[in-house]
């Protein structure tokens, strides 16, 4: 593929993100009033750093170790996902512990954080 094709597919791309991101804001806008909908994405921002930083950048490891080969797929694999449940329910108890951030009372708490976490990864 050319350059030229690259660059249109990733403008293309880039306008249904985009597209897409200015719906969900308006549907959730619509649907939750203005403080329900702030609320929500707040909740939705803590939980993604948490998730971030759970997860200590696991899929650049992955890359790395798959690109040289040094550790089996399936190893690799099995630890990923022993990893991820392990760093899901810490994450979980982090916000459980600090949920005066994440607003249980309006989102579920510790139940919708550990979907959230785990679906993240």
């Amino acid at each position: 593929m050319g350059v030229r094709t690259h660059i249109i597919q990733s403008f293309i791309s880039r306008v249904c993100f985009v597209g897409s991101a200015l719906l969900i804001n308006i549907f959730f806008s619509r649907l939750l009033g203005a403080s329900g909908s702030g609320q929500l994405y707040y909740t939705i921002n803590n939980y993604a750093v948490v998730a971030l930083l759970s997860s200590l950048s696991i899929e650049s490891a992955m890359i790395y170790f798959l690109s040289r080969k040094e550790i089996d797929d399936r190893e690799l694999v099995v630890f990923s996902l022993v990893w991820t449940l392990i760093a899901g329910c810490l994450a979980t108890w982090v916000i459980g512990y600090f949920h005066f951030f994440f607003l249980p009372e309006v989102w579920g708490g510790q139940v919708s954080s550990l979907i959230f976490i785990l679906a993240h990864y």
